[in-house]
């Protein structure tokens, strides 16, 4: 049986947050594979560069750390194309971090 990981589990991964230790105790117990979105980690920690709580460079070096424990521990899951998938390869390929929605046109 697999375990898809949304950005609520991914991100304390990566940034110290009250759920930290209790992600990271639920990953070490590694009972089941892991299926994870890079989407939702490159959605997650582009709202935070959006409300000013983290630095572009930060992000970027957080969603680095992200794809060596990616490889490292889970499985990728397929994501549809839609807005969020389109927005990871997007911000991956230009180094850019997009706009919210709301700026779409």
């Amino acid at each position: 049986m697999s375990a898809y990981l949304d950005a609520s589990v991914l991100l304390p991964i990566l940034i110290e947050e009250p759920a930290s230790q209790a992600v990271d105790a639920y990953i070490l117990a590694g009972a089941q594979e892991f299926l994870v979105s890079a989407a939702e980690v490159a959605s997650g920690l582009s709202r935070l560069v959006r409300m000013g709580l983290f630095e572009a460079l930060d992000a970027a070096a957080r969603l680095a750390d992200f794809d060596v424990w990616r490889a490292a521990t889970s499985v990728a899951a397929d994501v549809p194309r839609d807005c969020s998938a389109l927005t990871y390869g997007w911000s991956r390929t230009t180094g850019a971090w997009p706009l919210p929605p709301e700026n779409w046109t």
